[in-house]
């Protein structure tokens, strides 16, 4: 059995696509947004960086950013985490580097309206520690 993710065209997302059986494959997106979250939590040394920036001007004691996790449209084979902080309306997309690695650069940032309908909806929180929890 052969299961493949197809590009939306409205890029950034895996869809889950049907063998000849016509059987969905919904997990698919779900297990490679869980795959996109366990390299950002356990492979990137700079997460906590990140949290800080996307935490920033929050008052709350459990402060949290807003998270897409998906896939780059340019390299879809890689991972794309954009991060929005609710306080500021600022945002930042960290492409993750071949491997499982992660820069401390972001790839893009502005501000929140500026980002693109493929990066949205948000699908997980950002803790003050920059752990990605996907909902």
């Amino acid at each position: 059995m052969t299961v493949v993710a197809a590009q939306s065209s409205g890029g950034g997302t895996s869809t889950p696509a049907s063998d000849d059986s016509g059987s969905d494959f919904a997990d698919t997106a779900d297990e490679a947004g869980q795959e996109c979250t366990d390299s950002w939590n356990e492979s990137n040394e700079n997460k906590a960086s990140v949290a800080s920036i996307a935490t920033a001007a929050q008052q709350s004691e459990n402060a949290t950013a807003y998270v897409n996790v998906g896939f780059s449209e340019v390299f879809p084979d890689r991972c794309m985490i954009t991060v929005a902080n609710p306080s500021t309306l600022y945002a930042q997309q960290y492409l993750q580097d071949s491997g499982n690695g992660w820069s401390m650069v972001p790839a893009w940032t502005g501000s929140v309206s500026q980002i693109d309908s493929s990066n949205l909806p948000w699908n997980g929180r950002m803790a003050k520690d920059g752990t990605i929890i996907i909902l």
